[in-house]
């Protein structure tokens, strides 16, 4: 550690006054360290970092505190601003935690509970109570999040960083239409910032293998539930050569093609965006 850095803060009368280079060294070590290896770092380095509350403001300013369940679409449009391409990618994963709650009195709510899903998207600030004998059944009847699902949204400028679009604590059984439901609800929402979502990144989970079955209508569909009436959407077309994915207006814009050897028959899969 260059210990020379630290000199570039002054001192004023009452308290020290920190440049932007160490707010931000201060800002990366309380993110990737804690709160206690901050700490260490603070109270052995005397006066060349500042005080861990100085740094929660800081977070709060810069709008970096995620709240559970809460999904940052109004911070699209400005992580979208410097590479000028609003086609993005949307990424979703879950892992296991360790189950606890934990009471955030900034929100006057309680958080670790499995958060529950109106039409497949999860609701924030949900646990919110001042009465015991509700905490109590919320504590025998809820279940507790054991997995943490994580959304990233991803630009199509290779280059540019993943963008965090929302992360909350989960009891992993959502169901396919619920899983179906919240990718609209991501879609449509995009769409209000000015930007198109043109795939969904996810793992090989059966529910969400049966959504895209269901969002192609490959050997499943919904009768009460018709996703074929929005604008923009994916359609199946046979060509000479194989099956084509495409859109409805059949404007390129990117183009993926996948060969799929299936005991004599070769099929290709086109991904189309319309310009």
């Amino acid at each position: 550690m260059d210990y020379k850095y630290f000199s570039k803060f002054k001192n004023n009368k009452n308290k020290y006054k920190y440049d932007t280079h160490i707010q931000q060294f201060a800002l990366l070590t309380y993110i990737l360290g804690g709160r206690n290896c901050y700490e260490f770092f603070r109270l052995n380095l005397s006066g060349s970092l500042p005080h861990i509350s100085n740094v929660e403001i800081l977070i709060r300013n810069q709008e970096m505190r995620m709240t559970d369940s809460e999904f940052r679409f109004q911070l699209i449009e400005e992580y979208l601003r410097p590479n000028k391409c609003n086609y993005v990618f949307i990424d979703e994963d879950a892992t296991s935690l360790i189950c606890r709650i934990d009471y955030d009195a900034t929100l006057n709510s309680f958080i670790g509970f499995s958060a529950p899903l109106i039409g497949g998207v999860p609701q924030p600030n949900f646990f919110q109570t001042e009465n015991f004998e509700q905490l109590e059944l919320w504590f025998n009847e809820i279940d507790k999040a054991k997995f943490i699902n994580l959304y990233m949204l991803k630009s199509l400028v290779l280059s540019y960083p993943r963008f965090i679009l929302a992360a909350y604590g989960s009891n992993n059984r959502a169901k396919a239409i619920e899983i179906l439901k919240r990718w609209l609800f991501f879609y449509h929402q995009c769409l209000v910032q000015d930007t198109h979502v043109i795939g969904f990144s996810i793992d090989a989970d059966a529910r969400f293998l049966r959504a895209m079955r269901l969002c192609s209508r490959f050997f499943a569909t919904l009768p009460n539930f018709n996703i074929f009436k929005y604008q923009a959407i994916f359609h199946k077309k046979c060509q000479k050569n194989g099956l084509g994915f495409s859109w409805k207006n059949n404007k390129l814009f990117l183009c993926k093609m996948v060969f799929i050897l299936l005991q004599n028959l070769e099929i290709d899969c086109f991904l189309k965006q319309p310009i």
